[in-house]
């Protein structure tokens, strides 16, 4: 990486959700999160697993930077 080029100072997730089919009638929104610049998905079932996967993309993304 050019060492001479500041670090990015905004990064760009997408966000899929969908609705998973569990059998006997049960469903649950599952998600997917993807960071723009790296490629790099994580999948979450759950607000919380979301926010701790963003964090961790973040964290990622700051010591590629």
């Amino acid at each position: 990486m050019d060492k001479d080029r500041p670090p990015h100072r905004s990064q760009l997730f997408t966000v899929r959700l969908w609705l998973e089919e569990l059998g006997e009638g049960q469903v649950e929104w599952r998600g997917q999160v993807q960071h723009v610049l790296s490629g790099e998905v994580r999948y979450f079932h759950d607000w919380p697993a979301l926010l701790t996967q963003l964090q961790a993309l973040l964290a990622e993304a700051q010591t590629k930077d």
